[in-house]
């Protein structure tokens, strides 16, 4: 239950810092997610605002909105709260080294840093998806509740930051990133010049392999 305490406080101490460099990971995001899905629509763009991320779709040009926009945006710090959680449960882990607790650190800080990328994609997605339904709203056509599934999907993956981030502690535990690497060192006992050869030739060690010593 300290630990518990512990990391509730640690916590609380770290949202400070998770959110002046909120707008570092956001811009980090925007340029990932901008840069990978541009390759599958080319018609969505995304740039980072402060904690913000900004989604323009345009209407293709064979269609007869063509040139017509759609602006949403999304708050990356929905999204990214499990962030200091991590931190604070790798921080009160008990019986491990600083360096490994550092390593720990690293590798968290790194996994849920990555994982706002796809999620941004998958927010463009949904605005591209919420663009070709107003379309066919305009045309007197039925609408598909496509965005609606991954709308609540999003919020879904919002909602559970606090059990990734355990999910992430859990697994960092079971792969042995809180333990220290030990390094074997092995004494070798050096051979007299005199003794038997090691190789069984038969000789004196300097005679045959320490020839060359």
């Amino acid at each position: 239950m300290r630990r518990l305490f512990a990391a509730l406080g640690l916590y609380l101490l770290l949202l400070p810092l998770w959110w002046y460099s909120l707008p570092w990971l956001t811009g980090f995001s925007a340029w990932c997610a901008n840069l990978m899905y541009h390759f599958f629509d080319s018609q969505v763009s995304l740039y980072a605002v402060g904690r913000a991320i900004n989604f323009t779709v345009t209407a293709a040009a064979d269609s007869d909105f063509s040139g017509q926009k759609y602006d949403t945006a999304v708050q990356m710090n929905t999204f990214t709260y499990g962030l200091p959680m991590v931190m604070a449960l790798i921080v009160v882990t008990g019986a491990a080294p600083w360096r490994a607790r550092l390593r720990a650190l690293l590798i968290g800080i790194a996994v849920m840093s990555l994982l706002s990328v796809p999620v941004v994609m998958l927010w463009a997605k949904l605005a591209s998806l919420e663009m070709e339904e107003k379309i066919a709203q305009a045309t007197f056509a039925s609408g598909g509740d496509r965005s609606s599934f991954l709308f609540y999907a999003l919020h879904g993956y919002a909602f559970s930051q606090p059990v990734l981030a355990v999910l992430i502690w859990l697994g960092m535990i079971l792969l042995g990133l809180f333990k220290a690497r030990v390094k074997e060192n092995i004494a070798v006992a050096p051979i007299a010049r005199n003794a038997p050869c090691w190789c069984g030739s038969g000789r004196k060690y300097k005679r045959c392999c320490g020839r060359s010593a």
